[in-house]
C-alpha cells in the first residue's frame, strides 16, 4: 500500500497536546501508545514513527546515563542470583 502525502491542519489544545485527526491516524496504521521522535526543521515539526525496538533501546539508553544499571557480572549464575534477590526484595515490600 502506497502512502500519500496529506495535509492536515490541527491546532494545539490543553496542556499543549495536539489531536491528529482520524482519517490520518488510520492512514498511518497508528495505534494509542506509539511513540515518535520529534524533530525541528525552521518553523516545522517532523514526527517519525519510532517502532517498539527503537523506543526500548532509548528507554535502557536512558536508564544507562541516568546510572540506573547493574553488573557486570561475571557468570550466569551471578547475573540470576542477583535477578532473584530483586524479586525476593520486590515481593517483600508487596
Amino acid at each position: 500500500m502506497q502512502r500519500q502525502n496529506v495535509q492536515e491542519v490541527i491546532k494545539v489544545g490543553p496542556n499543549r497536546r495536539v489531536i491528529l485527526p482520524p482519517s490520518l491516524f488510520k492512514q498511518m496504521n497508528l495505534q494509542e501508545g506509539d511513540v515518535f521522535e520529534v524533530q525541528t526543521a525552521q518553523t516545522m515539526l517532523i514526527l517519525s514513527h519510532k517502532s517498539f525496538i527503537d523506543s526500548r533501546i532509548d528507554e535502557g539508553l536512558s536508564d544507562i546515563r541516568a546510572g540506573r544499571r547493574h553488573g557486570p557480572f561475571s557468570t550466569a549464575k551471578e547475573t540470576l542470583d542477583f535477578l532473584h534477590s530483586r524479586r525476593k526484595t520486590k515481593k517483600s515490600k508487596m
